[in-house]
């Protein structure tokens, strides 16, 4: 992988060229100068993955999330002017001060992650499954897929915090039975698993929400990677086709997708996916016919990199109003104890409405709009909260955090039973796009529930299994 990471710098050289020379100035020097800076910011933890945690990691857990920053903070200067970012004008500062805070999560984390003051341990399950020759693998795998239907078709909300994370496990489970050519899977467990698998597919597309469609199609492109044993070639190839998928489907629907969430999220119809497909089409077939001169707007708007503008414009607009008009929240956004506690145990516990709050409080939406929420990425929390001090201070603590679950959860030594479990709780947490509690409340409940469900039904399984032997 050495010889990859100096391509890599190779080409991500010939980016930032490309970027600085060949393409019209929309944006002032100084909005460049920090584009220019956050840019090989995140774009060296891919690096430092390739060189030296490609023997140790499973899969580039902070590489990825750098990279998702980069979209969000550093290629949309180049390409969208300030005037056009989503929720308003971009200022210099913002950039500068995400740089700031970013410079101090990464040169943080990696300070821990070379120098360890103590030993942390894999991730390691109570029971060990071979996933080569254990037939109950394929039972293991069929019981996530029930939590994952129970959860789209019944209203157990006590195991809500479950779904992805249990459809991600039978994902990867089938995915590395299926590259391996194991014995234990016939045609029908097949043709679930590619029902399954499309079904989501499609439910994410037409969902509305872009992001979620680009995270899952990452997770994809990561366990296939992991789980083939074709040639890097071959590899390529097959993730070539995923990523031009998500292409597709992000150029056709990125134009279109106020006027499909406005009709779909909120005219109170249930749609069907079929409904929702030729939506699409007619939506997309009126902006053709509209938009044959459009704006300046509406070009900038069009490009892919605006939706990942938001998070910079978020910044930008809250250091506009914190504290000149909005008083700084002093850590009461930073809810912990209530995301603890599982829903059947507490019931009545308070629900995640920070995007709500985020969006009434900074005139974003009207106060009597209940159903649109807005995201709160991370740095804008910690900004809301405490000030610059609070970025400094909590991408220190940020930092801190990701070297604990990189080494806990992320370790190359652990079995291939272990290391899907462990890609499948993390692997969300690749963006920062959401408030800290909703982005991070829900690892404790998996971890917690993930331990039960050994105890209560593998532990089981295991036991029968060898005590007949």
């Amino acid at each position: 992988m050495k010889s990859f990471s100096f391509l890599y710098l190779l080409a991500a050289g010939a980016l930032s060229y490309y970027l600085n020379f060949f393409l019209p100035e929309i944006n002032s020097k100084e909005i460049i100068y920090w584009a220019n800076r956050l840019y090989w910011l995140f774009i060296l933890p891919v690096f430092i993955y390739l060189i030296h945690g490609y023997s140790k990691e499973a899969f580039p857990f902070v590489g990825i999330t750098s990279l998702f920053l980069l979209l969000s903070f550093a290629l949309p200067p180049f390409f969208v002017p300030a005037a056009y970012y989503q929720l308003g004008t971009l200022y210099p500062v913002a950039l500068e001060w995400a740089f700031w805070g970013y410079f101090t999560f990464f040169a943080s984390y990696y300070i821990f992650y070379f120098i360890r003051l103590f030993a942390i341990w894999p991730f390691r399950p109570m029971y060990i499954f071979d996933l080569k020759r254990d037939p109950q693998c394929k039972i293991i795998g069929y019981f996530f897929l029930i939590l994952y239907v129970l959860n789209d078709y019944t209203p157990l909300s006590a195991i809500a915090h479950l779904s992805t994370y249990a459809f991600y496990v039978y994902l990867s489970l089938f995915f590395f039975l299926i590259n391996r050519k194991s014995k234990f899977l016939n045609s029908y467990d097949r043709l679930i698993f590619y029902f399954f698998l499309s079904k989501e597919y499609l439910t994410r597309a037409f969902d509305g929400l872009l992001s979620a469609i680009a995270i899952f199609t990452l997770f994809l492109v990561v366990i296939f990677w992991y789980t083939s044993q074709k040639r890097v070639d071959f590899k390529l190839i097959r993730i070539g086709a995923l990523v031009s998928l998500f292409l597709f489907v992000y150029i056709i629907f990125s134009p279109i997708k106020h006027y499909f969430r406005k009709e779909v999220w909120y005219s109170g119809k249930e749609y069907t996916l079929s409904e929702r497909a030729t939506l699409i089409y007619d939506l997309y077939q009126k902006r053709n016919l509209s938009q044959k001169n459009p704006s300046q707007e509406q070009v900038y708007e069009n490009h892919f990199l605006w939706r990942y503008s938001y998070q910079a414009s978020a910044l930008s607009h809250v250091l506009l109003k914190t504290p000149s008009q909005v008083p700084f929240w002093k850590g009461s956004s930073y809810i912990f104890f209530s995301k603890l506690i599982p829903r059947f145990i507490w019931a009545d516990k308070p629900t995640e409405n920070m995007g709500y709050k985020f969006g009434t409080t900074y005139g974003i939406i009207s106060a009597d709009n209940k159903s649109t929420s807005i995201n709160t990425p991370i740095i804008v929390e910690m900004y809301i909260n405490f000030g610059f001090p609070g970025i400094v201070i909590g991408m220190f603590l940020l930092a801190i955090f990701y070297m604990l679950v990189n080494a806990y959860f992320n370790n190359i030594q652990m079995s291939d039973y272990a290391k899907i479990i462990s890609i499948s709780m993390i692997f969300n947490l690749i963006s920062h796009e959401s408030n800290f509690s909703l982005t991070f409340g829900n690892l404790p409940l998996l971890i917690i529930s993930f331990y039960a469900i050994e105890g209560v039904l593998f532990g089981g399984m295991y036991k029968k299994q060898y005590s007949k032997q």
